[in-house]
């Protein structure tokens, strides 16, 4: 189980870190392998942000390894960049994965090299078609005998994921199947996935509760705990408790600083829904650009929520004065916009007119006063 897995590797990270440094120094790429795949699993086990992608790991190396080696750091690999990190490497690394899990005849390694690239393939822009067809894939592939492990994980986080007949009542189901089974870690973003088809089905109040009581059952799971207070900032924005969702946000922020871009997206929606639409422009602005970035499509409760603010925006701003707050809010990160628009002193102050007899808003109407 997680716990003893945790017990047995967690106390010789810092020695890894060191020796992964060495090895790619030195050349050595089956140890560059093991490495890779050890440390990418820490971060999971212990679901935190993906460290391994802050260290130096030099792929054409990584690519010399034995090709057992190679696959395992490559699955584990993309599964940290879908995490945080570029997500067409990462569906390029799953699929290679996959490839050779195939050719070494491990069945079961290669279905979840294929559920993670379907999973990575939905999270990008234009590739609907690809998703659909790698999903399909995994379906012809449902009757193989698998570990439970990997079965959960790849239901629960990989390609089956977004799919209508995955209610909430099913996660909570496969949730308590994998604290069972002693996956803390695939439990804790079961309980998390199941707030984000909540919001989708727009059961707000059920979101919050069910994310305040999980908050304190998987507290050391910092990553699933920093989603579920996303969704939970964004079904209380959606309940009219913005005041709430900001401390929410606050938490969120200090758990995991990158939810801020889906942040920013949930407050665009706040703004416009108070009718403060050049803070909604500046910070629909924001997120516009950063998912372009970062090459990343809204997830299903995202979408909906960009849908909605742009709706706002385009009934009740004139277009030249949106895409010149827009443009402000790109040239902004996510964590400065959010400061700027979301915490900063006037929050709760009335909006600056649209349109006035002074003229456009400028960008310093939106600043909170000194």
């Amino acid at each position: 189980n997680d716990a003893a897995w945790i017990l047995r590797h967690v106390p010789e990270l810092h020695n890894a870190r060191a020796a992964l440094a060495q090895c790619a120094a030195q050349g050595a790429a089956d140890d560059l392998a093991r490495l890779v795949t050890a440390l990418a699993m820490m971060d999971w086990m212990l679901c935190r942000q993906a460290d391994i992608l802050q260290a130096e790991v030099p792929l054409p190396l990584l690519a010399q390894a034995a090709p057992r080696l190679r696959a395992g750091a490559w699955l584990e690999l993309s599964w940290a960049l879908f995490s945080d990190g570029d997500h067409r490497l990462g569906a390029e690394l799953a699929q290679s994965a996959q490839a050779l899990f195939e050719a070494l005849d491990e069945p079961a390694l290669a279905y979840r090299a294929l559920a993670q690239h379907t999973r990575l393939l939905e999270t990008l822009p234009g590739m609907e078609v690809s998703a659909e067809q790698a999903w399909a894939q995994l379906q012809a592939r449902q009757a193989l005998p698998m570990p439970r492990r990997i079965r959960l994980f790849s239901t629960i986080s990989g390609g089956l994921l977004n799919r209508d007949y995955l209610s909430p009542e099913r996660l909570e189901t496969l949730g308590r199947e994998a604290e069972h089974e002693g996956f803390d870690a695939i439990a804790a973003i079961a309980v998390c996935n199941r707030t984000d088809t909540l919001l989708v089905a727009g059961r707000h109040a059920e979101v919050v509760a069910t994310a305040d009581r999980a908050l304190v059952r998987h507290s050391r799971a910092h990553r699933a705990c920093a989603c579920m207070l996303l969704n939970k900032t964004t079904a209380l924005i959606r309940l009219g408790r913005v005041a709430e969702a900001e401390a929410a946000a606050r938490q969120a922020l200090r758990m995991m600083p990158a939810v801020a871009p889906s942040l920013v997206d949930a407050f665009a929606l706040a703004a416009a829904r108070e009718g403060r639409l050049a803070d909604a422009a500046v910070l629909h602005g924001c997120g516009e650009h950063t998912r372009g970035v970062l090459s990343h499509a809204p997830d299903r409760a995202e979408a909906a929520s960009i849908a909605e603010t742009a709706e706002c925006l385009d009934a009740g701003m004139p277009e030249a004065q949106r895409r010149e707050l827009m443009a402000l809010g790109a040239a902004m990160r996510g964590i400065e916009a959010l400061a700027i628009k979301v915490f900063g002193q006037e929050h709760h102050t009335t909006a600056v007119p649209v349109a006035s007899a002074a003229g456009p808003a400028s960008s310093g109407d939106l600043l909170p006063a000194s």
